[in-house]
């Protein structure tokens, strides 16, 4: 029974992102959000501050429509990576390796990564250095979520978007970590056995580099090389 409901479970999953490659969004106009950029040392909550009895803003909302409106101008695709602090480790192991295609194409596409989770300026900047990261952050509110029907199981979600503002793209989670098993005779299932949590996940470098070079080879096509 468990089995079954596992297999159900998977099977949703991976109807849920299948509908987004066979075009969910594509084609159509990419959806606006709002956001703050990585200098703002808030959270989205604290920006709004009383001062004379008016609502005054500690930062700058930026919105996404705006990013369209520049990429337009300039004629440049835009790639979004939504992503989260918390999608462990597999978007810690991805998106390091998307620093090699930002300094391959950065002055041709714009690049940003956009964080789904609630984190201040401070934190954003701490998860860069971990990363590291090169690519921009940007701190999405709620209506990213809402607008892209993004769920907790589909970061890293990419968005490829043409230059006049068109989705033609949607790749979900392009990085691939699997739990690894302690061995082949179940020992694993003893009570008494203690799981080596540095060890339990097997990181697929190969899946990684091949996700890597995927995206390398669309961003070409968007921008006719």
């Amino acid at each position: 029974m468990k089995i079954k409901a596992l297999l159900m479970a998977f099977l949703s999953i991976f109807t849920f992102s299948i509908a987004y490659e066979e075009g969910f969004f594509i084609g159509k106009d990419a959806p606006d959000f709002t956001m703050l950029d990585e200098s703002c040392p808030y959270l989205p909550s604290e920006i709004y501050y009383k001062k004379d009895g008016k609502w005054v803003k500690r930062c700058k909302e930026v919105k996404f429509s705006d990013i369209l409106k520049k990429a337009k101008k300039e004629g440049k695709p835009v790639l979004v990576i939504f992503w989260a602090v918390g999608d462990r480790p597999g978007t810690y192991y991805f998106l390091p390796e998307m620093n090699k295609l930002y300094d391959k194409y950065k002055d041709k596409v714009i690049f940003m990564a956009v964080l789904l989770s609630r984190s201040s300026g401070k934190e954003v900047q701490a998860a860069k250095k971990e990363l590291p990261l090169k690519i921009p952050v940007y701190r999405a509110y709620s209506d990213a979520i809402r607008n892209y029907k993004i769920a907790k199981v589909d970061v890293p979600y990419l968005v490829f978007i043409t230059p006049d503002g068109k989705i033609q793209r949607i790749l979900l989670r392009p990085a691939s970590v699997y739990k690894e098993m302690e061995d082949k005779k179940g020992i694993h299932m003893r009570e008494d056995r203690t799981i080596d949590e540095k060890h339990r996940f097997k990181i697929r470098y190969d899946i990684i580099a091949n996700s890597i070079k995927e995206i390398d080879s669309y961003l070409k096509k968007l921008i006719n090389e």
